[in-house]
């Protein structure tokens, strides 16, 4: 049941306290594997959305029942094997038919609640990072509400056999600084894993920062880090003995970043994640 809040009179008075009493309390979210699948589901409950039209402040709220959404086994979400990945819980309006949907954090979608979104039914094929998935057909440009997240580790991207390591419903602090820069990360030595010429993913939900040094045991060095293939930063020393060159910047989620070094050797490799 659907119902603008310029029309609900009394209604929306009653359904408006509803929603705030509600919106206190964390989302009742869940998620499993299971046949090498995984399943999302919401037990329902009174949403407020925003109105289809951009132009116009007025929600429109919904009264919806229980909802599910299964990937199927194949089906990545653009995760990687063996990386930690948040997968985002969304309700699509869909026209006053409202549709469960998942998303991959990584993929870099804005997920404010302030747009529209167009999303494609999931499927054995559903491999982007950057798109909308939803348990069945949608509307286009149809607005959403997000629900929750969880954060899962697949072996075999796709092979959805090891539960998540977080459910997490919106609600009360819950998902306030979802992706705010610096919260829950620490700065970690990430030397060992890292080399030059190498295209990493930051895959982690969140932006990340890199720092890069070397210090030279010769007298020239040249770096240049390079996020989505272009070049952000470049540093270079020439001196009459050995010298140290820094490079780094922040990684939005879902970029790739790497080093390139043309005189030189890799010192440290530090990440902000």
């Amino acid at each position: 049941m659907t119902t603008s809040l310029s029309d609900a009179g009394l209604q929306f008075a009653d359904t408006s306290v509803q929603r705030s009493a509600a919106s206190a309390q964390i989302n009742n979210v869940s998620a499993s594997v299971a046949a090498n699948a995984l399943s999302f589901g919401w037990v329902g409950g009174p949403l407020q959305f925003r109105n289809a039209t951009l132009t116009s402040g007025v929600p429109v709220i919904s009264n919806i029942g229980a909802l599910s959404l299964t990937v199927p086994s194949g089906a990545t979400l653009g995760t990687v094997s063996a990386l930690s990945s948040r997968l985002v819980e969304v309700v699509y309006y869909n026209g006053g038919s409202p549709v469960l949907g998942v998303i991959n954090l990584a993929g870099g979608l804005q997920l404010d609640e302030t747009n529209l979104v167009s999303p494609t039914t999931i499927s054995g094929t559903a491999n982007s990072a950057s798109v909308f998935y939803s348990a069945a057909a949608v509307s286009a440009n149809s607005p959403y509400i997000v629900l929750g997240f969880i954060d899962i580790t697949a072996a075999v991207a796709g092979t959805w056999a090891t539960a998540p390591s977080l459910v997490q419903g919106v609600g009360g602090q819950a998902l306030t600084s979802l992706s705010s820069f610096g919260y829950g990360q620490t700065w970690q030595n990430v030397t060992a894993s890292r080399s030059a010429s190498t295209v990493f993913t930051n895959t982690s939900g969140k932006a990340i920062q890199v720092v890069i040094t070397s210090v030279g045991a010769t007298t020239n060095i040249s770096f240049t880090f390079l996020i989505n293939g272009s070049v952000i930063q470049s540093s270079a020393v020439q001196s009459a003995g050995s010298g140290i060159v820094h490079v780094g910047s922040t990684v939005p989620h879902g970029s790739t970043y790497s080093l390139q070094i043309s005189i030189g050797a890799l010192s440290s490799w530090w990440e902000l994640r």
